[in-house]
């Protein structure tokens, strides 16, 4: 069959075509441990690794899109090859080698976090949970060898691991253990072979950090102090540097006739004559510490990144304040904005905001002012103000005209704490506008708690705010908009209590959503969900009793169906408006969601239903009942580049065509197709062209389509010769794929072939592909 094609073609040109789904941003300025290669400094941070030059300024940062099999790594060590090895808080190792971009991973150690790193000619080996593996190097790459772990005393964490003497020693929780470095002649599974040393043996103390071999000693810094041993193993405890919990010792390192030692925030310089002398105080925890030659040396901050002496220079990396992502958005103009904080939890990090250029950092002080800095929520009305709610500090808003505002009981000015990578400013906020007496404060000891979990604007724009156990009962507010921001008349405010003789923190809000017919739904951290109905203030409640998984309620989210979707602890259920439905996990993302807690649920443009889980993130696709086959997709670590499978918040933007997956690791960002459906085909592209037909199992796949497309592949002179749709599995979401076969499931020959997309409503796009058969 022909067809006659009337279709603007776009001309054929030779490109790749590399559909890199995901990116992952991270906070890599918590360093953990570094060591030094041709005067390059290579970082293991809670976000990923890194090299940095310090003379030419060049960075190469590794996530796990690069490679990474675990972005949280804590250890890391170059051996004589080049070979950079790194391990992190899952048990992963991971191999790279520089000179051509080659990994090897190891899961033989995953789940016992890694320590620490020693090379002993060809053997590696690794402090890892409560014992040590070791890797022997055989043809150019590391092989498993044993994991050792009986020990004559039990044990909860090896902290640090170092060769002397012709013996494997561990730092622990319990003391130092020791046993022949030797495992061809010596079983050191037997725990016979092994010898421990405590404070019965003369150590400051029981719980090791560190360990470091300098002039044919062995330096074991403990929490409580110093100590030295020879190769007869007899033990000096340094009592010029101290003992106690003040003398903390956690890295050592030598630097011409001296050791640089960091205790805590301080670092020391130590010789064992003349004691210790304070060389500066940091901001943060020093992690590690290492000789750059002559008298240069280089400082492992938690949160601070590197410090570089002589130089005085501090190098930090743009990133956010942290990896711990829980809830996120982006605005209008397209910035990121990201928190930290959850339910009863008081971490002050503030909220951090993506610009155009760089990540800026937000916390407050002082005194109550602080409690702001647990910023939990954020949300955009329609006006363009961004409200952000926290856990203690009432509101703070970015009005849409630049004015800063806060809804709270503090009557002192407080400081907006700015900071960035490579800058830091404490703004006052005396001259900020404070509203008094719109919020009521949880019955806790501290003043003026006043908590904020949630917001929602309604189409007879109100803005609609959920607190949590306030002292006055009402656990909704709503005020009306005025010129494009909310009303600051009391009298224009209005309340709500959720009352059924619950104790009101169960009734607390967590979540809400609207409804085609404006009825408020609101998730309860205790009570189930409560239907309000603001025309008559009539509230119904969904519970278990009407089969809910649970009434600890995590989010609410109503789809373009009507169905209200409920993300509770235990389970993911759905309500109809008559009915409740329960909906099973499935750990393959294929029949339900990964896991049963949904920590957070998201409606797209185009009712794709989305999903944070415990397990990873799910998605019901638009126009699919959930009880369908093929209605369910799954990412996790397992089967894509998400930075985490613990799963906090989405925010998927259709004008980027990117969503924002909040995970416990970071921020994932995700392109595929789900996230690039398009309101029309301005940017449909197809690729790779040339498509090269038997090599590698190519496929062509055209982008950026818009919902529900089909694609139609012709020849040149517009013979049919496949069809592409939802239907057969060839087009999900934004995207079609092409495997190069005609309808009779055989190859097509070489040549230009055209494809067109259409949609339900006549929409088209076109272009063409070049297709050589090898």
């Amino acid at each position: 069959m022909k067809w006659m094609i009337i279709i603007c073609l776009l001309p054929v040109f030779a490109f790749s075509f590399d559909l890199d789904d995901w990116r992952s941003i991270t906070n890599m300025n918590d360093v953990y441990q570094i060591d030094i290669y041709n005067q390059e400094v290579w970082a293991a941070t809670t976000g990923g690794i890194y090299k940095y030059n310090q003379n030419s300024g060049e960075v190469q940062k590794f996530t796990n899109i690069e490679g990474l099999s675990s972005t949280y790594t804590n250890a890391i060590i170059i051996d004589a090859h080049g070979i950079v090895i790194t391990g992190g808080i899952d048990g992963m190792v991971d191999f790279y080698n520089p000179a051509d971009n080659s990994w090897d991973h190891s899961f033989k150690l995953q789940g016992n976090p890694i320590a620490d790193f020693v090379i002993g000619n060809d053997s590696l080996w690794i402090a890892s949970g409560k014992g040590v593996g070791i890797f022997i190097r055989e043809d150019g790459h590391y092989e498993f060898r044993d994991y050792f772990h009986n020990f004559p005393v039990i044990i909860n964490e090896v902290t640090s691991v170092h060769l002397f003497a012709n013996r494997i020693w561990l730092g622990t929780d319990r003391g130092l253990l020791t046993a022949p470095s030797d495992i061809n002649t010596h079983t050191i599974n037997n725990p016979e072979e092994w010898s421990i040393f405590t404070s019965q043996n003369n150590l400051p103390g029981d719980k090791v950090q560190t360990l470091a071999v300098i002039n044919d000693m062995l330096w074991i810094g403990l929490n409580d102090g110093l100590a030295l041993m020879d190769e007869q193993l007899t033990i000096t405890k340094m009592n010029n540097w101290g003992e106690g919990s003040a003398y903390t010792v956690k890295a050592i390192t030598p630097i011409n006739d001296e050791v640089l030692i960091g205790n805590n925030r301080q670092l020391y310089r130590y010789t064992i004559n003349s004691g210790r002398s304070l060389i500066r105080t940091f901001d943060s925890n020093i992690n590690d510490i290492k000789n750059l030659g002559n008298s240069d040396y280089v400082v492992a901050n938690s949160t601070d990144g590197l410090f570089f002496s002589p130089a005085q220079k501090r190098f930090k990396l743009d990133g956010p304040s942290q990896n711990i992502t829980r809830f996120t958005i982006r605005d209008h103009s397209g910035q990121i904005w990201a928190t930290a904080n959850m339910f009863k939890k008081n971490i002050q990090t503030g909220f951090d905001i993506k610009t155009a250029d760089r990540w800026i950092s937000h916390q407050f002080s002082p005194g109550r002012w602080i409690e702001l800095s647990c910023s939990n929520i954020l949300y955009e009305d329609r006006y363009n103000n961004i409200w952000i709610g926290s856990w203690g500090g009432g509101i703070m808003v970015f009005k849409a005209d630049g004015d800063t505002v806060y809804f709270h009981g503090y009557d002192y000015p407080g400081n907006a704490l700015i900071s960035t990578f490579d800058s830091f400013e404490s703004r006052d906020q005396s001259n900020a506008e404070v509203y008094h007496n719109f919020l009521s404060p949880a019955p806790t000891d501290a003043a003026n708690y006043e908590v904020v979990t949630a917001f929602r604007q309604d189409e007879h724009n109100n803005l609609w705010i959920g607190c949590y156990y306030p002292a006055d009962g009402y656990q909704l507010r709503v005020t009306p908009y005025r010129n494009g921001f909310v009303s600051i008349n009391e009298n224009d405010w209005d309340y709500y209590s959720l009352s059924n003789g619950i104790a009101d923190e169960d009734r607390s809000i967590s979540s809400m959503d609207f409804d085609f017919f404006g009825v408020l739904y609101c998730g309860t951290y205790g009570d189930g969900v409560y239907a309000l109905n603001p025309d008559n203030k009539k509230i119904s409640t969904l519970t278990i009793d009407d089969g809910l998984y649970t009434n600890s309620i995590l989010s609410v989210a109503v789809d373009k169906d009507g169905i209200v979707w409920i993300g509770t602890a235990a389970g993911l259920n759905s309500y109809d408006g008559l009915n409740v439905y329960k909906h099973t996990a499935d750990e393959t993302g294929q029949s339900g969601p990964l896991e049963n807690r949904i920590n957070f649920i998201f409606i797209d443009e185009f009712n794709n239903r989305w999903f944070a889980t415990s397990g990873g993130l799910s998605i019901l696709k638009a126009d699919h009942s959930p009880w369908e086959t093929n209605a369910w997709v799954g990412y996790t670590t397992s089967n894509s580049k998400i930075l985490s499978n613990e799963v906090n918040g989405i925010y998927v933007d259709s004008k980027s065509g990117e969503a924002l997956i909040a995970t416990e690791r970071g921020l994932s960002v995700f392109s595929g197709s789900f996230a690039q459906i398009r309101s029309d085909y301005n940017q449909v592209s197809g690729g790779p062209n040339p498509f090269i037909l038997g090599e590698h199992q190519q496929k062509f796949t055209i982008t950026n389509l818009k919902k529900n497309s089909m694609v139609k592949i012709f020849t040149i002179n517009g013979v049919l010769v496949r069809e592409l749709s939802t239907e057969s599995d060839l087009v999900e979401g934004s995207r079609a794929i092409w495997d190069g076969l005609d309808f009779l499931g055989k190859p097509v020959s070489s040549g230009v072939y055209l494809y067109a997309a259409f949609d339900e409503e006549g929409s088209t796009a076109a272009g063409k592909i070049a297709v050589i058969r090898k």
